[in-house]
């Protein structure tokens, strides 16, 4: 404590003990010090605002409380506003149950009870009628076919022809012979009786044909089927033919068309200008005053003519945030052309001109016009045995020529004679087939003749059947078919079904907001002081500011430093500070 009090007088600073009255000693300074002045010289003040509290000056500063809420917002009026949310509430309404946020209700419907097609109902049972396939059964020997029990006996096939065929000795191409199956190896039994045991296939006829020939007179054609068949050698067909021959027209001068000789007279063609005159190079030069392109500095657009750019406007927030300004741009003209002070360009443009004809001569090509001349072409003679028809040259030419033998398709022309003893002669050659005896059927695809008997069948019933008018009919019962509706399921003798739907939130108190009650209520704010000040009984927050008194000393005699001390006090009896100046 004394090193902190010896500090605090080395830097001029008074302590909160000390005397304020006894002036600060000077230094010593190797001369002997003069007497102290006396203390009543020095006088004693409070700043202005603050009063004297003992040997110190304060002052007690008051300001309105502020408020605060607990939990909520601060609002108008000195109230906060809390709000709260809590679980709504479900119902369930038409007869539903509610469970946890669902509602549930079992609908029944009845029973649906039904036969299937092939069946009818009949005294609350499915009946159904169906004819069986009889059973049809053979004596030994015989086999079931077509409603009767036959025997077949079988003998092999001869080789033979169609009718009007011979079979003859001879190749035919492709042809290889028929196959027949024959009995390789046979078993016999003792008490007679014999069972062949394996086949085999056989060629047989394979070196014969089936031959028919046919004779038949042979047609002789004169015009329309002219190319077909034989010339006869003595039959003619007379004919003749008018020659006609187109005179030949010629020109002496021109070129020949339609009859007529045509010749070309040219003519230069007159040239004009709509707007501007025509240069030295043929063309018609003219001058355009055109609009040209604006071209705006970077960050700028082009409207209606003019160079624009967007300034922001500060502070806007919402809807168009900025301006236009105009800015200046350049006016640039394509090549060729000139810009004006307008903002326009004159360009020269040339253009082919236009020609015309003089009277008499065709539209202009190439800058030449013509004119069509036209005279009669001449024509030349018909020869002595030629008929003048003024446009061609005819006469009658004999073409008389052979006529021609038509045979039948697939025949020829036979005999070396002509005349009288032509014939058409046709070979029509096929393949040997199998033939049977008259008293046998056949043959069938393995070369073999057959020949059945018939003797009545044996019919009779499955099991469960029973003959009725030559059918066999069943009766099959069964229990019907119970169903429900779609959606519906048997259950305990009825058809049910569980409807789901979802539950109607409610609120008893608030407002419905996302499943949830919202309510909000109104509290009184809680006051409270600032840090430094102190809550009074009037409600009030004071804060108690406290100083140094200020040392005042006589004209002349200030001390070698003067010090300004001051403070500040808080409402819990607050603290000393000295600052030197």
């Amino acid at each position: 404590m004394r090193q902190i009090y010896v500090l605090l007088c080395l830097l001029g600073i008074a302590p909160l003990n000390a005397e304020p009255k006894k002036a600060p000693a000077p230094a010593p300074t190797g001369k002997k010090a003069p007497a102290p002045a006396p203390s009543k010289e020095v006088t004693y003040s409070c700043p202005d605002g603050y009063v004297e509290d003992g040997e110190m000056c304060s002052k007690v500063m008051v300001v309105e409380p502020k408020l605060r809420c607990e939990a909520g917002t601060l609002v108008d009026g000195g109230s906060c506003m809390q709000a709260a949310y809590k679980p709504a509430d479900y119902i369930c309404e038409g007869g539903y149950n509610l469970t946890g946020n669902q509602c549930y209700r079992e609908e029944f419907r009845d029973i649906i009870a039904e036969c299937a097609d092939e069946y009818e109902e009949v005294d609350g049972q499915c009946r159904m009628v169906k004819e069986l396939e009889p059973v049809y059964r053979c004596q030994h020997g015989y086999t079931y076919r077509d409603g009767a029990c036959v025997s077949t006996k079988y003998a092999a096939a001869q080789v033979g022809c169609p009718a009007n065929y011979t079979l003859q000795a001879g190749k035919m191409k492709g042809y290889k012979g028929l196959e027949q199956r024959v009995c390789a190896r046979r078993k016999c039994k003792r008490h007679g009786g014999c069972q062949c045991r394996r086949y085999k296939n056989k060629k047989v006829g394979k070196r014969q044909v089936c031959v028919a020939v046919t004779e038949s007179t042979p047609e002789y054609v004169c015009d329309g089927k002219m190319g077909h068949g034989q010339k006869s050698a003595y039959q003619t067909c007379s004919a003749t033919q008018t020659v006609t021959r187109q005179k030949k027209a010629y020109c002496t001068t021109g070129v020949y068309q339609n009859g007529m000789c045509e010749t070309y007279v040219p003519a230069d063609a007159i040239s004009s200008c709509a707007e501007g005159e025509i240069g030295s190079d043929g063309y018609c030069d003219y001058t355009r005053e055109v609009q040209g392109k604006m071209m705006c500095p970077k960050n700028s657009y082009v409207k209606e003519g003019q160079c624009y750019t967007r300034v922001k406007i500060e502070g806007c927030k919402e809807g168009k945030c900025y301006e236009e300004q105009p800015v200046a741009g350049n006016v640039v003209c394509s090549k060729g052309g000139t810009p004006t002070d307008a903002g326009t360009c004159l360009v020269t443009y040339k253009q082919r001109p236009t020609y015309t004809c003089p009277d008499g001569y065709d539209s202009p090509s190439k800058g030449k016009c013509m004119k069509k001349e036209q005279t009669p072409a001449e024509t030349t003679e018909c020869e002595a045995d030629e008929t003048d028809t003024s446009e061609a040259c005819t006469k009658e030419v004999d073409t008389s020529y052979a006529a021609y033998v038509i045979c039948p398709d697939g025949s020829y022309l036979k005999g070396p004679s002509k005349g009288a003893e032509e014939v058409c002669v046709k070979h029509d050659q096929v393949a040997p087939v199998f033939v049977c005896a008259a008293d046998y059927s056949g043959p069938n695809a393995q070369g073999h003749c057959f020949q059945e008997t018939a003797v009545a069948v044996d019919v009779s019933c499955p099991k469960g059947g029973e003959m009725t008018d030559g059918k066999c009919m069943v009766e099959h019962t069964v229990a019907m078919q119970q169903s429900c509706e779609s959606g519906y399921v048997i259950k305990a003798g009825q058809c049910v079904r569980t409807a789901v739907r979802a539950a109607q939130a409610e609120c008893a108190e608030g407002e419905l907001r996302q499943s949830q009650c919202y309510t909000e209520s109104m509290i009184d704010a809680t006051p409270y002081c600032e840090h430094g000040y102190t809550m009074g009984d009037d409600g009030q927050c004071s804060s108690k500011h406290t100083v140094a008194k200020v040392a005042e000393y006589p004209a002349g005699k200030a001390p070698p430093t003067h010090y300004k001390t001051y403070g500040h006090g808080h409402g819990h009896g607050g603290h000393h500070s000295r600052h030197g100046r």
